[in-house]
């Protein structure tokens, strides 16, 4: 009987000292840190290319490596009402109508003003397909930040 209660509180130690340490050592979310902002011009028909690394900002440079960011969209100007379509890496992740100068709800998986995408640690090219848009836009990408106790 000793040896069953001996054996159940050497367990229950070992549990509690796991959780201690998954507690103080996991990193933990944070915060959003914004890897990039550009202001871009878009005329209708044509498409606007633009290249952005964030290896500085996220701490790693491996272009092997993705990480999951947010894309989030402003309209500055509208000279024209249209659609455009945002492709990251020559992936589709959102079609937007802008009408009007704000924030832009961007459509995927439902409507948001913001996008979960994966992005590369390296170099990243955004294209922006105009269909009847014009004007002034600015993009931002996030990624999410971690923490552990001690920092």
């Amino acid at each position: 009987m000793r040896k069953k209660v001996r054996k159940a509180v050497i367990l229950a130690c070992l549990v509690a000292l796991f959780a201690i340490v998954e507690i103080l050592f996991w990193p933990k979310p944070y915060g959003e840190k914004l890897v990039v902002s550009k202001l871009i011009s878009v005329v209708s028909g044509q498409n606007v290319t633009s290249v952005f690394d964030p290896s500085s900002a996220i701490g790693y440079g491996n272009s092997q490596i993705e990480v999951l960011a947010t894309f989030r969209l402003n309209a500055n100007r509208v000279d024209k009402k249209g659609d455009i379509v945002i492709f990251i890496n020559k992936y589709w992740i959102a079609n937007a109508s802008i009408s009007s100068p704000g924030e832009v709800i961007l459509s995927c998986c439902g409507y948001s003003t913001s996008i979960s995408c994966s992005i590369k640690a390296g170099e990243n090219i955004v294209i922006i397909a105009s269909y009847g848009f014009e004007g002034e836009i600015n993009y931002g990408v996030y990624v999410e930040t971690y923490s552990v106790w001690w920092r």
